[in-house]
């Protein structure tokens, strides 16, 4: 949004100003333009975290447990956390933090088809806790909540950023 108020359209834009003066003394009409360029870029990136998924590409509602109490475990059993990164933008991304609350950073398993290293809008990421230090391997007593945090770059720097919960129930 500039100072003006007026938002960028996703898109090429062009824009040409023209200023003329008249000099009072000699009547002398003088004219100048000059031409700006912008790309408006619309992005967006979401992130989905499941517990326990069976398929790790399509989690149930149960799985993704966005609300508590989530799937109920018992106390020891495994936990693994797997994250969907979804670019929802016309730009590719580059993302540059992945955190889970628990203070570790997922593995990526999959999901880069053209293997550039940058999330394409037809790309989902798949990440995984499996086997990654520092993360929770079994579930403990209670109610429980985490949260997944993802950061991605457009390729002007901007940043665009999302989080999504997942709960479990230890008993």
């Amino acid at each position: 949004t500039s100072a003006g108020g007026a938002k960028a359209l996703p898109g090429l834009h062009t824009n040409v100003v023209t200023a003329t003066a008249i000099d009072p003394r000699t009547a002398q009409t003088t004219r100048d333009s000059d031409t700006a360029n912008y790309r408006g870029v619309d992005g967006e990136i979401r992130v989905e975290k499941a517990i326990n998924a069976v398929h790790v590409t399509a989690p149930t509602r149960y799985e993704d447990a966005d609300v508590p109490t989530g799937p109920i475990l018992a106390v020891g059993s495994p936990v693994v956390w797997t994250y969907q990164v979804f670019n929802q933008s016309g730009a590719e991304l580059d993302i540059v933090d992945l955190l889970d609350s628990d203070g570790f950073v997922p593995a990526m398993i999959g999901g880069d088809v053209d293997e550039d290293g940058r999330l394409d809008a037809t790309e989902v990421w798949i990440f995984t806790s499996a086997g990654v230090t520092g993360a929770p391997a079994s579930a403990q007593a209670g109610q429980h909540v985490n949260t997944v945090t993802v950061k991605a770059a457009d390729e002007t720097g901007l940043i665009f950023s999302d989080d999504d919960q997942a709960h479990y129930f230890g008993t």
